[in-house]
């Protein structure tokens, strides 16, 4: 007859040679979601713990969207690192790619002005069409500026106007400035002064 004792302590030797491996290094790292990297990142970063960065950067490789726009942000405004416009640049692209008006927005002011990419007037206009025609009053206010200008895209004082107009009537304080400024002027529409003092 087989010793009951040395059965149970063969098959309790596998249990701890799996335990021995998963502690080996320390403690046996919890997978974690995307969303939960990205919230300890949050976490660490306002209390000043270290690595908080590398949190993002997992959440992000994940494929976790609010991650790219979080690392834009701190790369553009230098939160914790040194300002790094490229880096921004390249995180404000995949987080327009999905969808993000308002880094679809900023993606735009970098080509612009040149900021961690090549200066390029039309690849702004294309970014600020992108969030304007979606409805992002910013974008159209810039896109109106750049049309009554001819900066970046053919010169066209009417498609400025209107541009202007669409900010104006979202409420947007910028867009209701320059669309009064057109009126007054008469610049893509008919100078009508008392209009543009009631915008």
């Amino acid at each position: 007859m087989k010793n009951p004792k040395k059965l149970a302590s063969l098959a309790l030797a596998p249990l701890l040679l799996a335990a021995a491996c998963a502690t080996s290094s320390g403690s046996p790292e919890i997978r974690r979601t995307p969303q939960e990297l990205f919230n300890a990142a949050e976490s660490a970063q306002q209390h000043g713990d270290e690595g908080w960065l590398e949190l993002f950067e997992r959440s992000a490789a994940e494929g976790f969207s609010p991650a790219f726009k979080r690392l834009a942000e701190i790369y553009l405004h230098g939160q914790g690192v040194e300002v790094d416009n490229s880096k921004a640049v390249q995180w404000l692209a995949r987080s327009a790619e999905i969808g993000d008006l308002e880094s679809r927005y900023n993606l735009g002011v970098m080509h612009y002005f040149g900021r961690g990419t090549p200066k390029d007037s039309a690849a702004a206009a294309e970014c600020w069409r992108i969030a304007g025609e979606r409805g992002y009053a910013a974008a159209q206010t810039n896109l109106g500026a750049i049309c009554i200008l001819g900066d970046g895209v053919k010169l066209d004082m009417a498609e400025g106007a209107r541009w202007f107009k669409r900010a104006a009537d979202s409420g947007d304080s910028t867009g209701q400035m320059k669309y009064a400024l057109a009126l007054m002027n008469g610049y893509g529409v008919e100078q009508d002064k008392f209009e543009a003092v009631r915008w």
